[in-house]
């Protein structure tokens, strides 16, 4: 691997260097964020449920914190709440543009128990102002909710009797519209003379039948006050369980960004570290030139005698011979003469 490494040092090394250069480029794009808090006490939260101990078994162990903050991150996953908090916040506008979405607003939101019953509310935007807005809308939203939450089934009474009110105006009228048509339609008479019995009948039932539809009228008007006034309490009384404690501030200063960018960067590179490691380790699996004599007998070769022949083309050029003087050249070549006549014993002797 180190062979193989420093034989191809550059292409192994260069997706660490582009890998390294996209880090930089990304943490440059970090754009700096202002920080909103705020600080709820939920001590009474009506829609928390009380932990519930059946026996032994415990079947809900959740402080009033904890499971405020849950539920306020499940309403902000709804659209619909997303979507009240936006227009809430000024930024229906950009939503409804494209130019931003009920992810970017989530993702900008964090919601966390700081205590037994304290929740905090942090958001993170890009200027400070809209980061306020965002917190406070949030926090009149979740309120919202909770009111309209508590005081859902005294608002149903009130919508009911409100009905019937309707209702009850339409006898009214009817019932007087059929009264001043019965009694228009009398003949005129003395004062002594009484009418006769089959309109004087008549003459009773229209008239209680309007008195009944003047009570009615009467009963849904009452009823609907009474259910009115559960609806102040109930809103009243959820209002007084959730308290604001740390109104949303901003220290309108950007929170730093040097962890986002150290993040980017060392992701980046270890991405470009791990393409380098698997290239030096895959090129040198598939490799399979020889480079040393062990790779032949791994190979399965076994003892080989060959001859090599002479291969002019493969002799060095004259130009790289090394050069020899007259004297000493001609005492190679004697040397050379009487090797050659030692090795040939049965040349006679000159």
């Amino acid at each position: 691997m180190a062979e193989n490494f420093f034989q191809r040092w550059f292409w192994i090394v260069l997706p660490i260097v582009l890998m390294a250069m996209i880090g930089v480029m990304m943490a440059q794009r970090v754009q700096p964020e202002y920080l909103a808090s705020s600080t709820m006490s939920t001590s009474a939260n009506p829609l928390v449920a009380a932990p519930d101990i059946r026996g032994t078994e415990l079947k809900f162990l959740e402080s009033p914190g904890e499971a405020t903050a849950r539920v306020i991150t499940a309403r902000l996953g709804t659209d619909r709440f997303a979507s009240n908090v936006a227009e809430r916040a000024g930024l229906d506008a950009a939503v409804e543009a494209g130019l931003l979405s009920y992810l970017d607003l989530r993702q900008s939101v964090k919601v966390f128990a700081a205590g037994e019953s304290l929740v905090t509310i942090e958001t993170l935007w890009g200027d400070p102002e809209t980061s306020l807005r965002i917190n406070e809308a949030m926090i009149d939203e979740y309120l919202s909710v909770l009111r309209s939450t508590v005081s859902e089934d005294a608002q149903a009474a009130v919508d009911f009797y409100e009905d019937r009110r309707t209702e009850a105006i339409v006898r009214v009228d009817d019932a007087s519209a059929t009264l001043n048509t019965f009694v228009a339609q009398l003949p005129d008479l003395p004062d002594d003379v009484d009418l006769p019995v089959p309109d004087q009948l008549a003459l009773e039932r229209l008239y209680q039948r309007l008195t009944l539809a003047e009570l009615a009228f009467d009963d849904a008007e009452s009823a609907i006050e009474e259910a009115r006034l559960s609806v102040v309490v109930a809103q009243s009384e959820a209002g007084r369980s959730i308290q604001v404690i740390d109104a949303p501030n901003s220290t309108f200063e950007p929170e730093s960004s040097l962890p986002t960018k150290a993040i980017r960067f060392m992701a980046a590179s270890f991405l470009g570290a791990l393409m380098a490691v698997t290239i030096l380790l895959l090129s040198t699996h598939l490799d399979r030139s020889v480079r040393s004599a062990a790779d032949i007998e791994a190979a399965g070769a076994g003892a080989t005698v060959a001859a090599v022949p002479v291969i002019k083309s493969l002799k060095p050029p004259r130009s790289l011979r090394p050069r020899l003087r007259k004297p000493a050249l001609a005492r190679a070549r004697r040397q050379a003469s009487g090797i050659q006549r030692l090795s040939n014993p049965l040349e006679p002797a000159s």
